[in-house]
């Protein structure tokens, strides 16, 4: 998220233009998860990374012998911008062979579910879902993490419900279906 005072910022394009590079270029991908090539890893010519010897990722057990940690001590690996943008190729660089394998047999037996049954919100209905759908959303979002945390026991389920259904749960849900009734009734 960039704020709306960026686009007074004289600096602007060239943030957009970092940005860009961070998420979508591969050389920052690699830059983010192993270091500086040449420096603390390789990368052959099939994509094989392999860390320099005196360089180590405990987090994944990788060339434990190595005397410095990139992530730990140098800052790579640490995560932060990981995940959605990198390659299959660069999550398996990290990654055992058995959690490899794990995932190709996941996605070669898996069976994806339906798509959500499309529900198109008038005007109104846009305005009227986004009014109800925050302080929902805030609620489920700040609950979940108390539940997570142990900030709050799982005891308490049938109360967290009840803030939800006092926040109008319901009139959305409805709102939601009647638009998905009202789309299945003229398209078949």
């Amino acid at each position: 998220m960039i704020t709306a005072e960026a686009k007074d910022d004289p600096q602007f394009l060239a943030k957009l233009q970092f940005l860009d590079w961070l998420y979508y270029s591969t050389e920052a991908r690699d830059l983010l998860r192993w270091g500086v090539e040449g420096e603390t890893y390789t990368k052959s010519d099939d994509g094989t990374y392999t860390l320099e010897p005196e360089y180590s990722l405990d987090a994944f057990n990788l060339n434990p012998d190595g005397e410095t940690d990139i992530q730990l001590d140098l800052g790579y690996s640490d995560n932060v911008l990981s995940g959605s943008t990198e390659s299959r190729a660069l999550k398996e660089s990290y990654n055992t062979p058995e959690f490899v394998d794990y995932i190709d047999s996941v996605l070669a037996t898996r069976t994806p579910r339906d798509p959500f049954p499309p529900a198109p919100l008038d005007e109104l209905e846009l305005e009227q879902a986004s009014l109800l759908a925050t302080p929902l959303r805030d609620t489920v979002d700040t609950n979940t993490l108390k539940f997570i945390l142990g900030e709050r026991p799982l005891s308490e389920w049938d109360a967290y419900v009840a803030e939800l259904e006092a926040q109008n749960l319901q009139q959305y849900v409805d709102l939601i279906n009647g638009a998905h009734e009202r789309f299945a009734e003229s398209n078949g």
